[in-house]
C-alpha cells in the first residue's frame, strides 16, 4: 500500500516537507513529527556543560522532555574538538542551566542532565542542539509550572 499525506495514516502525526542536506536518502518527502510533549517557544540566556568544556547560549524551545540549545560556532566543539562535527552525529550527555521565570515570582534555576540528539548549523553560522532530558537536577515543579501556564503542561 503506498501512503500518502491524505490516506488518513498519518492523522495523528504532524508531518513536515523535509527540507535538509539528508533528503536525498530518504525515500519520502515528509517527516514525522514524533515529540512526545509540546513545545513553548523561550529564549534563555543558558550554559551547556560537556567533558569538553562549557559554552554560553540560549534556549530557544523548551518541553517537559528537552529543549532546543543555540550557541556559534563553539558549540559542535562541545562534543567532538577539533572534529568538524556533521548535522546530526553528536549524541553526548551534557548538563544544562538557566534561570527561568516563574509569573509573580522570579526566576528559579533548572539543572538537567540531558542527552543531545542532534546539531545542526542554522541561520547566520549559529547551531541549534536538540536535547532529551535525562533527569533534572534542580527546578522540576518550576518547569511543571512554566509550562502549565504556557498550556503545554499536563
Amino acid at each position: 500500500m503506498k501512503y500518502s499525506k491524505d490516506s488518513g495514516i498519518f492523522d495523528n502525526f504532524s508531518l513536515e516537507t523535509i527540507d535538509t542536506a539528508q533528503r536525498d536518502r530518504v525515500g519520502s518527502s515528509y517527516a514525522i513529527e514524533l515529540r512526545r510533549c509540546p513545545r513553548v517557544d523561550t529564549w534563555f540566556k543558558a550554559h551547556m556543560t560537556s567533558d569538553y568544556g562549557r559554552i554560553d547560549g540560549f534556549v530557544s524551545n523548551l518541553s517537559r522532555s528537552g529543549l532546543c540549545f543555540e550557541a556559534g560556532s563553539e558549540l559542535p566543539d562541545l562534543f567532538m574538538p577539533g572534529n568538524g562535527l556533521h548535522a546530526s552525529q553528536a549524541s553526548s550527555i551534557v548538563e544544562i542551566s538557566f534561570d527561568l521565570p516563574i509569573q509573580n515570582a522570579g526566576c528559579r534555576p533548572l539543572i538537567v542532565q540531558a542527552r543531545t540528539v542532534y546539531v545542526i548549523q542554522g541561520d547566520e553560522g549559529r547551531y541549534r542542539c536538540g536535547a532529551e532530558f535525562r533527569f533534572l537536577t534542580e527546578g522540576e515543579e518550576a518547569l511543571e509550572n512554566y509550562l502549565r501556564d504556557r498550556g503545554a503542561g499536563e
